[in-house]
């Protein structure tokens, strides 16, 4: 029998006066799964996530998310039942430390629990993300990728299901990716989290996604393998051929 998608986007349109940011885009992502949502600038990808997250409402479609419409739902409710993210800009919370900002995501997430609970939570994502020894430091004070890592640390403190992951190598040197896609794995293997990743990084995102979601102009244009997704000759012409990129080359 085969598992049913802990994800579903239905027919989700949406407009922004007379653009058209999404355009009946359906998709399902099963549980336990890294999939990858890839296209142009300005195919509707951050759209996507901020219709899931709960940022708009469709204006037609539905988003299902654990067998449940959300669709209507505000954001704090999606992300108790189980959504989080990060986002393409990093904006922690300058004026509290690495710690509070990850406590922020604990308490925002957290249906039950108490305080001392959240507060270990906390240290053992810091220590995840590899920032315990700074947990007592302001965010101004460190590099981008350990901002970045605070950003990934608050969104597990929220306990998703699915974590939705926007961009997260932008910026990083290659030594930085390698180390931000083993935890993505991670995420995935330790916690069983499940993970919808957008990314313009294309050789990680290929050699680390089961599966390829492509958007063009609001619509999905092609998804399957990465394998498959390469060879589709309309990607290539919306958006692999004009980066000149090959999975894993």
């Amino acid at each position: 029998m085969t598992e049913s998608p802990l994800l579903e986007v239905r027919r989700v349109e949406k407009r922004f006066g007379g653009l058209r940011a999404l355009a009946g885009v359906s998709f399902a992502v099963r549980p336990g799964e890294i999939a990858g949502l890839i296209g142009p600038n300005g195919a509707g990808k951050t759209t996507l996530f901020n219709v899931m997250s709960g940022v708009y409402r469709p204006d037609a479609g539905q988003v299902w998310f654990g067998g449940q419409e959300v669709s209507h739902l505000s954001g704090h409710r999606i992300c108790r039942l189980g959504i989080g993210r990060t986002f393409q800009a990093v904006r922690p919370f300058l004026d509290m430390s690495v710690r509070q900002n990850v406590l922020v995501g604990a308490h925002f997430g957290a249906a039950d629990g108490g305080r001392r609970g959240l507060r270990e939570r906390a240290e053992e994502l810091l220590e995840f993300v590899g920032l315990r020894r700074k947990a007592g430091l302001p965010p101004r004070s460190l590099t981008l990728v350990e901002r970045k890592m605070v950003e990934l640390a608050r969104a597990l403190a929220t306990r998703p299901r699915l974590l939705l992951l926007d961009e997260i190598l932008s910026g990083l040197n290659p030594t930085e990716m390698a180390y931000a896609t083993a935890l993505i794995r991670k995420m995935r293997d330790e916690m069983g989290i499940t993970i919808l990743w957008i990314e313009h990084v294309m050789r990680a995102l290929m050699s680390t996604c089961e599966r390829v979601v492509v958007l063009n102009y609001g619509q999905v244009l092609a998804e399957g393998t990465p394998a498959a997704v390469v060879q589709n000759p309309e990607v290539v012409k919306a958006y692999l051929g004009e980066k000149r990129v090959k999975a894993g080359g």
